[in-house]
């Protein structure tokens, strides 16, 4: 008898383990399934994430270029309007001109728009307007800015023999310069210049018009946070000099990222939109077109910390 209770004891005590075991082993495969679940889960929302990243940074690319194309059209208004200039009598033809550019300015969003013409080449009067201390050559200049109190007023034009112009008078294309520190009523503002030849009615470049990009006013097109939070942004020349940031790079110099031998490849290859990990970020690089060139590409770089996006993909 005790020897049968002893076998059915052991009995009982295999198949506890075993249900023990049974359920040890169903809590495993339960706890590995949801691992495995969990992780494909993430690793699809990190790929979503990572998707709309790259589709807010081109769009946001796409604001950015409309905005500049825009300043480019006023560029080109302007040496448009003030073309015809030949039309008028040379006696009134400086004060003609004066007040298309003011009109100009006062009826438009533009802070600052002038015009350089090439000695002898507006009125044939230039000699009237020779003066030692702010006009050697006498040739005509004009320029209207708009103040910090919405005023239009008159300004000086600041290196009007400089090789920009030469650049300006012989280019076919309106073009957008590299930053640059200017006076704006006296007040020192870093602007690009936009700015496009005026031709006469012989099809021949006479002067240079443009506008003068307040490059402050894009600080709102930058936001990154509309991207992804804690996204930093930047927009970069051709060259990667810096013409905005939100990430502590400095107006006018070299974008870090650019200059960096293991990413500049990025920025110099044929796709329009790439992105990349470095320094626990996610970077993505889209290229525009701001003055309507294709083949000269600017560039918009978002910069997503990884951490952010891990975050996001678990919740």
């Amino acid at each position: 008898m005790s020897e049968s209770k002893s076998f059915f004891d052991i009995r009982s005590s295999i198949r506890k383990n075993l249900v023990a075991l049974l359920g040890l082993g169903m809590l495993v495969i339960s706890l590995f399934t949801v691992l495995v679940i969990e992780t494909i889960v993430r690793k699809s929302n990190i790929n979503q994430i990572t998707k709309s990243v790259v589709a807010l940074t081109e769009k946001k690319g796409d604001v950015i270029e409309k905005e500049l194309r825009e300043y480019v059209a006023s560029a080109e208004a302007v040496s448009g309007l003030l073309a015809g200039s030949w039309t008028i009598p040379s006696n009134r033809r400086r004060s003609c001109e004066s007040i298309a550019l003011y009109s100009f300015v006062k009826n438009s969003k533009i802070t600052s728009a002038w015009a350089v013409w090439q000695p002898g080449a507006f009125d044939k009067r230039d000699s009237e307007f020779e003066d030692p201390e702010y006009n050697d050559d006498g040739r005509f200049w004009t320029r209207y800015v708009r103040t910090a109190t919405g005023r239009i007023r008159t300004d000086e034009i600041e290196d009007i023999n400089g090789k920009w112009f030469e650049d300006a008078l012989n280019s076919y294309h309106t073009t957008i310069s590299e930053p640059e520190t200017i006076l704006i009523d006296n007040v020192p503002t870093i602007t690009a210049k936009a700015y496009s030849h005026i031709l006469n009615f012989n099809n021949e470049a006479v002067g240079v018009a443009g506008i003068d990009i307040v490059l402050s006013s894009l600080e709102g097109l930058l936001e990154g946070e509309s991207i992804f939070k804690g996204t930093k942004v930047e927009f970069l020349t051709s060259s990667g000099t810096v013409l905005g940031s939100t990430d502590g790079e400095k107006i006018g110099t070299k974008s870090s990222i650019y200059t960096n031998q293991d990413y500049n490849k990025y920025f110099t290859g044929d796709n329009e939109t790439v992105t990349f990990e470095m320094n626990k970020e996610l970077v993505t690089v889209a290229k525009i077109s701001p003055d309507r060139r294709d083949w000269n590409k600017w560039f918009v770089v978002s910069r997503v910390p990884l951490n952010n996006i891990s975050a996001t993909a678990r919740t």
